[in-house]
């Protein structure tokens, strides 16, 4: 019922509902024109992605913005670039464990868009992708155990 009630109110307010943040909290996001193919979403996921995201100190959100985030992940052709601010073995490590909430995230995509940057501002490439997750499980070993901790956390939250 609340899915038609809003559609409802989107037909004759385009204008006000499409950009106010209570849709943002419902609104699903198009999965087919996503160039990673996200799951059946809503938005309200991304907005948490982003978060923590930061929060994990994996991006500098004066630099990415989280409109620029939700557009690399859930645009047709995205034009924002996501830079990383941690080694490649802990963002591999990130990409890695969020690969769930998508069909066509993977080290060939990721190389292929050109979206995300590592730390010295150079596009990641599926080789430096697959090294980075065969190295330095001990070094990194208690970041990865938060963003695996955190990301199953949205897992249960938005996959079950």
């Amino acid at each position: 019922e609340l899915k038609n009630v809003v559609g409802d109110i989107k037909l004759q307010y385009s204008n006000i509902v499409e950009h106010h943040p209570i849709y943002n909290k419902i609104k699903r996001v198009n999965s087919s024109l996503s160039y990673f193919q996200c799951k059946d979403l809503p938005y309200s996921f991304f907005e948490k992605l982003y978060e923590l995201t930061y929060s994990l100190d994996l991006i500098d959100d004066v630099i990415v913005t989280e409109e620029e985030f939700m557009t690399v992940f859930t645009a047709a052709k995205p034009e924002s670039q996501i830079i990383f601010k941690k080694p490649n073995p802990i963002i591999a490590f990130y990409l890695k464990e969020i690969e769930v909430f998508f069909d066509n995230l993977n080290a060939v995509t990721i190389e292929k868009s050109q979206l995300f940057l590592n730390k010295q501002g150079k596009p990641l490439k599926s080789a430096d992708l697959y090294t980075a997750l065969s190295r330095g499980a001990d070094k990194y070993a208690v970041e990865k155990t938060r963003i695996k901790t955190e990301v199953e956390e949205l897992k249960n939250k938005y996959l079950t």
